[in-house]
């Protein structure tokens, strides 16, 4: 069950943010108005609909029905503006897929820069400093599903402190590089890979680790 007394005021401060009126996102979101007055009121709403309000007001869902205080999320401004969403579409290039086990198989089919897949990003973060995977098969299950993409920042050596705890694209040395849950090692310096459907992997050094920052459904 969501937050709603959390919810309904989140809604309503979103909407007054971008100075909209509730026929206004009505519009938006494929509702008719008295739906949206409903839901300010704390009436329950779907899923498909809080993904809808959150793309909207720029938001998380977590944050809308009060689970976190962290509101950004999607972009707006294109949201808002579909005849400009054309020209300022920000698109990550899909570099490689997560196999069995987590490990990561880099995309080299084709010349740099053909043929690779890409993919569009709603966060702040600019399109240029990231790149993205797709997962393949179970690997990640039940976290994350067949076909979902994972975003992350271009990391070529080193650590950001950020890491440690969270889910990370990392390259173990001398060896392959893997999507694992990073966590403290048994030794100086050392690492312990966390799997969701295998076996830990301990005290392993790393030449590099970045840290996911957003997954979503391709």
């Amino acid at each position: 069950m969501h937050a709603y007394g959390a919810m309904k005021n989140r809604l309503k401060e979103e909407r007054s943010k971008l100075g909209l009126t509730q026929a206004q996102v009505a519009d938006r979101i494929g509702r008719e108005r008295q739906a949206v007055i409903h839901h300010e009121k704390g009436k329950e709403l779907s899923t498909s609909l809080l993904k809808k309000y959150a793309k909207l007001y720029n938001c998380s869902v977590s944050y809308l029905i009060g689970e976190d205080d962290a509101p950004q999320k999607y972009s707006a401004y294109d949201y808002l503006n579909p005849t400009l969403s054309v020209t300022k579409k920000k698109l990550v290039p899909v570099c490689a897929y997560i196999g069995a086990g987590g490990e990561v198989f880099p995309i080299d089919d084709y010349a740099k820069g053909q043929g690779m897949e890409e993919v569009e990003w709603f966060g702040k973060e600019e399109a240029s400093e990231l790149v993205a995977v797709k997962v393949k098969g179970d690997s990640m299950r039940p976290f994350i599903e067949d076909g979902w993409i994972l975003f992350y920042r271009r990391q070529i050596y080193g650590m950001n402190p950020d890491c440690m705890n969270k889910l990370c694209v990392m390259k173990i040395k001398n060896d392959k590089v893997i999507v694992k849950k990073l966590r403290k090692g048994y030794k100086k310096g050392a690492y312990n890979l966390e799997s969701f459907n295998a076996d830990l992997i301990e005290d392993v050094e790393l030449e590099w680790c970045a840290k996911i920052i957003d997954f979503r459904q391709s």
